[in-house]
């Protein structure tokens, strides 16, 4: 054998190797992951400094990244304060990086054919993976109809894991910098 013939044979083997560890680290990746996290998060309000309020997070569910298409997440999301979240409703969030995600909370309990579905939407939320830090717009009702809206001016936000009003609006600031809509709001 020629040194040029063991050459290749050795670049050969690198390409295999190379492809195989990719193959593996793709099939890794795309594996639904079994998340359960419990955390602190501020509530605020735009435009007013002093609201803000501690809320306690509670999110167990399956998470998945798949290599190609948005991250998903089905499971609990459990808010303190927001009752329709712990009545054993399952939300189901899929990525959406320039909008944000809607956080519809689905209620399945005594859920049979031909009865009414019971569907909750809190907000949009905007996250990290696998929710290591994310941010809600908490949608509100706007009093005559059945309509709920944010508002860029006096909107709530709850963001985590954040300990006081400063560190939930950078969470907020840095996590939605990229949204085409909500990406130009000077929250302060």
């Amino acid at each position: 054998m020629s040194v040029k013939h063991i050459y290749r044979v050795v670049v050969m083997c690198i390409i295999a190797l190379l492809l195989i560890t990719g193959a593996f680290f793709m099939i890794y990746k795309s594996l639904d992951r079994k998340i359960s996290i419990e955390t602190m998060a501020v509530m605020g309000r735009l435009g007013i400094d002093d609201y803000y309020d501690l809320r306690h997070i509670s999110i167990t569910g399956m998470y998945s990244q798949p290599f190609r298409g948005s991250d998903t997440f089905n499971g609990e999301f459990i808010i303190d304060g927001f009752n329709f979240t712990s009545d054993g409703s399952i939300v189901a969030i899929h990525a959406n990086k320039n909008y944000g995600s809607n956080m519809m909370y689905i209620n399945l309990k005594g859920l049979s054919a031909g009865s009414d579905v019971e569907v909750n939407h809190l907000g949009i939320i905007f996250f990290s993976p696998r929710f290591e830090q994310f941010s809600i717009l908490v949608f509100e009702e706007t009093g005559d109809t059945d309509s709920l809206i944010w508002s860029k001016e006096s909107g709530l936000f709850l963001s985590a894991p954040a300990s006081c009003r400063h560190d939930s609006i950078e969470i907020l600031r840095k996590l939605t910098r990229t949204s085409l809509i909500y990406g130009n709001i000077n929250f302060k």
